[in-house]
């Protein structure tokens, strides 16, 4: 709806254009290897190996966000194959109360 919308954090062909935020960069690398690794173990016999992060698109509702598309390329091991895989991560809305002081005991949500 008019509400929500989709904006390109990062794109593979953009580095050197502008300036790209390594943090970004970093973190959609890791969640490309997370990805994997689930699916190796999910599946038992994946055999992807090196990613390579191509786009990273984010989503947000209410100018809130809500997640992001993380678009990479993995290679088949021990060939010259390469898949592209789209994964979705978002946020988990939860927190824990480490002591409850007075003030802890006022909060009712941290979004």
């Amino acid at each position: 709806g008019v509400d929500s919308y989709w904006e390109n954090a990062y794109h593979w062909e953009d580095l050197g254009r502008h300036q790209s935020d390594d943090g970004l960069i970093s973190l959609a690398n890791s969640l490309a290897r997370r990805a994997v690794r689930m699916l190796y173990e999910q599946a038992g016999n994946c055999t992807l190996g090196d990613v390579k992060l191509l786009e990273v698109t984010t989503y947000h509702h209410k100018d809130q966000y809500k997640g992001s598309l993380v678009l990479f390329e993995s290679k088949v091991k021990n060939t010259e194959k390469a898949v592209k895989i789209e994964s979705w991560v978002r946020p988990i809305d939860s927190f824990t109360i480490l002591q409850h002081a007075p003030p802890a005991s006022r909060i009712k949500n941290v979004l």
